[in-house]
């Protein structure tokens, strides 16, 4: 038996939101998936609308023990689902949680513009989320200028989450890009959005401009291995 963290009753669609989003509880839907067991990916349940998500494209390529760094890390759902999949893996959470760039409240981000006491529920939300993790580190702050805080070659996988916009996620991969080990994963997410805010946000086209050839897995992920 274990404990399921916080992020189980946090993430709730929407209302109004079509297809599977409004059919089953995003973060609850990642939690169960792993109690049926591995040797149903990658392939959803369809009866009960089970689905392959980002955590599951994540521990695929990080290994139990191995560093995992999200920028862009919200209330800490996906951080805690991780961190359920790969317990002993030291963590590196970066967020501004109001501290960003002018391109994220230029109508280009939901999140965008929100007061200071809302950030703050969000931060206070994430540390609860992930304070099970043994080794955490915290930067809050701009993505770039906190990246300078962590060591080149340190990292097993990063995940970029955080403005989606195509200035700011190149500046990101070349920020993040000298922090993953060789072997390791620079990933982000994302890369296939079609809501709102898709022909505002350019994830796509900074991947394609800085990599080459990355592989897009479940949850919209893209992932580039370094060499």
């Amino acid at each position: 038996m274990t404990w399921l963290p916080e992020a189980w009753n946090l993430i709730i669609p929407p209302a109004g939101r079509t297809g599977h989003l409004q059919k089953f509880h995003c973060s609850m839907n990642g939690w169960i998936y792993h109690l049926i067991g591995k040797e149903r990916r990658p392939h959803r349940v369809a009866a009960i609308q089970w689905w392959r998500n980002t955590s599951d494209a994540i521990a695929d390529r990080l290994k139990d023990g191995q560093t995992f760094c999200e920028v862009g890390v919200f209330r800490g759902a996906n951080a805690g689902s991780v961190h359920f999949l790969r317990p002993n893996s030291p963590m590196i959470l970066v967020d501004g949680w109001g501290e960003h760039e002018d391109t994220y409240t230029a109508g280009n981000d939901p999140h965008g513009g929100k007061p200071k006491a809302w950030h703050e529920l969000n931060y206070a939300a994430a540390m609860r989320n992930t304070e099970s993790v043994k080794d955490r580190t915290v930067h809050r702050g701009r993505s770039v200028e906190q990246a300078a805080k962590v060591a080149d070659g340190s990292v097993d996988l990063v995940f970029l989450d955080a403005d989606h916009t195509y200035k700011q996620v190149k500046a990101d991969i070349e920020a993040w890009l000298p922090k993953v080990r060789p072997g390791g994963w620079l990933s982000g997410h994302d890369y296939n959005h079609n809501g709102p805010w898709k022909n505002k946000w350019g994830v796509a086209k900074a991947v394609h401009e800085v990599l080459d050839k990355p592989e897009v897995d479940a949850g919209s992920t893209w992932f580039w291995r370094v060499q």
